[in-house]
């Protein structure tokens, strides 16, 4: 997990180290999109279409999704109600979201392990090439795979219109920031670690988002790199969305 020390535009907190994951799971092969989230609750941005990514998605408008999606399937919630958002649901031990086997968000890791596919470059599908601090830089392998502020034209699209990764997942590179279940703005170290997440905590707003967006830079949309927002009422941004994963019996 992370980028090398030699990779373009990296962050700080992109520090490379080792991860088990020792939980099978599944993740949608695309964002979760208008036409499917109106499923359960009416979207707040319908300007793309129902095919589109749903955006100005806060963060527990996400996971209320996948508690909607886990109670109709007849699996377990994995959030509930906890003051203004939500947390782990009861019965999920805190930091064990994990072992619960309804719909969730992926893990900061699990994520990252899903869109670089088993690859060790910048995009899954190649190295970076942009400037770090060109607003309109295009860079030739993101624009095989990934809506971004170069080639997107102000606007995100609809999903799986661009090459996927090895494993048949489609936009995890740009489209719409993607959010994680993770509490953002953690340190996530250089030691081998199994397991990670990083649970909620009382004295923080944010949580880890990924991928970069239809209005992000070439670079944001890197396997490494990590952004977080705030989760709160009107402070989601326009180009937050998810996808829903699963913990599955191996």
């Amino acid at each position: 997990m992370g980028s090398p020390p030699t990779e373009l535009c990296r962050d700080s907190d992109e520090v490379q180290h080792e991860v088990t994951l020792t939980n099978a799971f599944e993740i949608t092969r695309t964002e979760v999109t208008v036409g499917t989230y109106e499923r359960f609750r009416p979207a707040p941005n319908r300007a793309c279409g129902l095919a589109c990514p749903v955006l100005d998605i806060e963060w527990r408008d996400a996971v209320a999704f996948c508690n909607a999606l886990s109670a109709e399937r007849g699996l377990p919630a994995c959030y509930a109600p906890s003051g203004e958002g939500y947390d782990t649901a009861p019965d999920v031990p805190h930091g064990r979201i994990y072992e619960c086997r309804g719909y969730r968000l992926p893990t900061d890791a699990e994520w990252e392990y899903a869109y670089r596919a088993g690859t060790t470059t910048a995009y899954y599908n190649g190295q970076n090439a942009t400037e770090c601090a060109g607003w309109y830089a295009h860079d030739p392998n993101l624009d095989k795979i990934g809506w971004y502020r170069s080639n997107a034209d102000s606007t995100a699209h609809p999903v799986a219109q661009l090459q996927p990764n090895a494993w048949g997942l489609y936009d995890m590179a740009g489209n719409a920031y993607e959010w994680c279940h993770d509490t953002g703005q953690a340190n996530l170290g250089s030691g081998p670690v199994i397991d990670p997440v990083v649970e909620w905590r009382a004295d923080s707003e944010v949580r880890v988002a990924r991928g970069g967006s239809w209005d992000a830079y070439a670079y944001h949309a890197r396997a490494g790199a990590r952004e977080s927002s705030k989760t709160k009422v009107g402070e989601a941004a326009a180009t937050a969305g998810f996808r829903c994963a699963r913990t599955v019996e191996q």
